[in-house]
């Protein structure tokens, strides 16, 4: 089927319904803020401003993305990252991604004051984006390969406040928008070696590497949909998110959660456990204990939190029981993902030395099963949910086997 028609059919599903795509939040998108690091002076350089749009099933992306930024930044300077998703007021249904529209409500974002860089989930840094950041815009309102691909920008956001307005951005759709500022001269061209496309990586010396074709992007985000290809970039991307899974880097922690991580503890100081989940999951890790269950916390906890959740409560215990009861009907509070989310975000942290990981079924009102998951210092074994397929390349996370098929041919992206 499609890519087109595949969306157009997923936009009919009620977002409450869909594991991929859920309903907007309330608030602000979250904003995670690399600061100076130790040892530097700070630079006299205004904080480089970042937005990425990005999506559940991209959270690998993300990740990877925010890491290549921490690996090349100037570690004298303050760089602001925002994540653009699920954000209330957009009609998002017939989207090809759950981001499309956002990158035009940047300016109204910062107030149409200043500078800002917008980068697609899908991408990462080889260079300091803050040489993207102070590139000379001349009277251009944004700087971009070409005049009809927006996946990266440099945003004057003042120059680019009556042409995407916030409240126009979120009911006109993105052609209207681009040739709305085009119609307006506020184009101007960006070097191609900030959007390097796939091979194109191979082809000049890039600053930025772009893995906009859906079918060979590395981490695979969407299973369901296509039957994957290598990547030409070879290992690039993989050693990327190896480098940062060897640094456990995580870019949303106990000490640094995410903004719906107070809600979360209000939720969570209803259960009987309470107190004991609030030592768990305190910013001081616990001494580390025995056996540990865990039974209906990680449905409550924001996509944001759940890496380092998972990781605390791994490194917590040397026998961790883990049981989900995904919900038919997702909320805030209720958060209703697949199995991959899961395969994905639990395999790492199970990976660590000293523990070991194997799946049993379990049913949920759906009568789907997902997946209770259980750790321990076993050994090396790993045992096979049945509906958990076997991996189809080197790559050390199972993804579950793709059931549409699309030739290797094309270039989508994620924008």
């Amino acid at each position: 089927m499609p890519l087109l028609v595949q969306r157009i059919l997923r936009g009919a599903l009620p977002t409450r319904l869909d594991s991929q795509r859920p309903p907007a939040r309330d608030g602000e998108c979250e904003c995670i803020v690399l600061g100076v690091r130790d040892g530097h002076r700070p630079s006299a350089k205004p904080p480089v401003r970042i937005f990425i749009g990005t999506e559940r099933q991209q959270f690998r992306a993300e990740r990877t993305l925010l890491w290549s930024i921490e690996a090349h930044r100037d570690p004298s300077r303050i760089y602001q990252i925002h994540l653009l998703r699920d954000l209330p007021g957009f009609r998002r249904r017939l989207w090809l991604t759950g981001f499309t529209n956002y990158r035009f409500a940047i300016p109204g974002l910062c107030d149409y004051q200043g500078r800002a860089i917008y980068n697609d989930a899908d991408q990462v840094y080889l260079t300091d984006p803050a040489e993207l950041f102070d590139t000379p815009m001349d009277s251009a309102g944004f700087l971009a390969i070409n005049d009809r691909d927006t996946s990266v920008m440099l945003l004057d956001c003042e120059r680019l406040a009556e042409v995407w307005e916030l409240q126009a951005v979120r009911r006109s759709s993105r052609k209207a928008l681009e040739a709305r500022a085009r119609a307006a001269g506020l184009w101007g061209p960006l070097r191609a070696t900030w959007n390097a496309r796939d091979r194109e990586y191979q082809q000049m010396q890039a600053d930025l590497v772009h893995f906009t074709t859906l079918q060979t992007q590395p981490w695979r985000p969407f299973p369901d949909q296509f039957v994957y290809f290598d990547n030409p970039t070879g290992d690039l991307w993989p050693s990327l998110e190896a480098a940062a899974d060897r640094q456990g880097y995580l870019p949303v922690t106990a000490r640094r959660p995410s903004a719906e991580w107070p809600a979360t503890q209000a939720r969570l100081a209803r259960r009987a456990d309470a107190a004991e989940l609030q030592a768990l999951l305190g910013p001081e890790p616990p001494p580390v204990r025995d056996t540990l269950t865990i039974d209906g916390v990680l449905e409550q906890v924001a996509d944001e939190d759940v890496p380092w959740v998972l990781e605390r409560l791994f490194r917590g215990t040397r026998r961790l029981h883990l049981r989900l009861d995904e919900p038919l009907i997702q909320r805030r509070g209720s958060y209703r993902r697949n199995e991959w989310f899961w395969l994905q975000q639990i395999e790492p942290p199970a990976a660590a030395p000293g523990h070991s990981l194997a799946a049993d079924p379990a049913q949920i009102r759906r009568r789907r099963p997902v997946i209770a998951r259980r750790a321990g210092r076993s050994g090396p074994h790993h045992r096979a949910h049945p509906l958990e397929a076997r991996p189809q390349s080197s790559s050390p996370r199972h993804r579950p086997r793709p059931r549409r098929v699309h030739g290797p041919g094309g270039s989508g992206g994620t924008g």
